[in-house]
């Protein structure tokens, strides 16, 4: 199976002591290439360090690091895999599970501006956490927005995503499309300029794409706190405001656009709507998590679709304050 990464970066192997230089040294020009504050440099270093021992010390895993740009940053997201144990013997002697990227990890609690935690019955772990975002003298920026395809070389299948932000509206546009020759409908989907709404944008597709191809665009408003979406095809959204949850799906009768309003969080997520409502399938594999940081996570690491489609998962969050980039 290949991945196609488009939102967390490139894996590095972290098994011996030698890794955990190479991980330490990515992090740090990936820190300054993002401007990165000075005076937090050392918390990520030091954050980076304890990550890539911990997986030293637990039998090996894997490190993504991406600069966050322009959707969250400046500031890291950093994505650590602990590996299964092989055999279940070694489970035993291994930590128990809830000291892999538990207890062990308070300087991560203690130095992240966010984080999250999702463990395996097989003894295999997933951390996400954000690091190095501006804290002075404004708070670290409410935003962040990660996506990640995983696609199949024996399903003939596509997908893809954008995000577009402009000022202080952020648009997600996201495609996909099953069979042969289906690379065309799924990049028509994702080259769909914005326009005023979801529902214009997506009015932009040609009849052949809209005829193959699912599509989806949420706009968030982070001025005036609104969240609108438009789905066409076997994709859906759920966005949840403040708690409260509306999933969004097209109806038989074409597009459906929806507006959602929020006062302090927000987090929307894209799925295709056959795997929405269930985990991976694959033996050992997290189910999506409720945490929106862990559900690309997981795809990258398990690689996990259905059988008959590409994997496609989309996620924003707003935090209280939007609105200051």
């Amino acid at each position: 199976m290949s991945l196609d990464v488009v939102g967390p970066g490139p894996l590095i192997r972290v098994t011996a002591r030698e890794d955990i230089v190479r991980a330490r040294r990515a992090a740090h020009e990936l820190a300054i290439a993002g401007g990165v504050d000075g005076r937090r440099m050392s918390e990520l270093a030091l954050v980076v360090t304890v990550v890539a021992t911990h997986l030293v010390l637990h039998g090996g895993g894997r490190l993504s690091l991406r600069e966050l740009g322009t959707l969250g940053g400046p500031g890291l997201e950093l994505l650590a895999f602990l590996d299964a144990p092989p055999r279940p013997w070694q489970r035993q002697r291994r930590h128990p599970a809830s000291e892999a990227f538990g207890a062990g990890l308070s300087a991560v609690r203690r130095l992240s501006d966010d984080h999250a935690v999702a463990h395996d019955a097989d003894g295999s772990a997933i951390l996400w956490a954000l690091v190095g975002r501006t804290r002075t003298p404004a708070p670290p920026s409410s935003l962040y927005v990660t996506g990640l395809v995983a696609s199949r070389p024996d399903v003939e299948g596509a997908a893809g995503w954008k995000a577009v932000r402009r000022s202080n509206r952020v648009t997600l546009i996201a495609g996909r499309a099953a069979g042969p020759g289906s690379e065309g409908p799924a990049g028509a989907v994702v080259a769909l300029p914005v326009r005023a709404t979801p529902a214009t944008t997506l009015a932009g597709l040609r009849p052949s794409v809209r005829a193959r191809a699912a599509a989806c665009v949420v706009e968030l408003d982070l001025r005036h706190r609104t969240a609108t979406a438009a789905v066409t095809g076997a994709l859906a959204v759920r966005i949840t405001a403040d708690g409260h949850a509306t999933d969004i799906a097209a109806t038989a009768t074409g597009p459906r656009e929806v507006r959602v309003r929020w006062a302090h969080t927000l987090e929307a997520v894209i799925l295709p709507t056959s795997s929405s409502d269930r985990g991976s399938g694959s033996e050992g594999a997290v189910s999506p998590p409720d945490h929106p940081g862990l559900r690309a996570a997981a795809l990258l690491r398990d690689g996990a679709t259905p059988a008959d489609e590409p994997g496609l998962v989309v996620v924003a969050r707003v935090d209280e304050d939007p609105g200051g980039g």
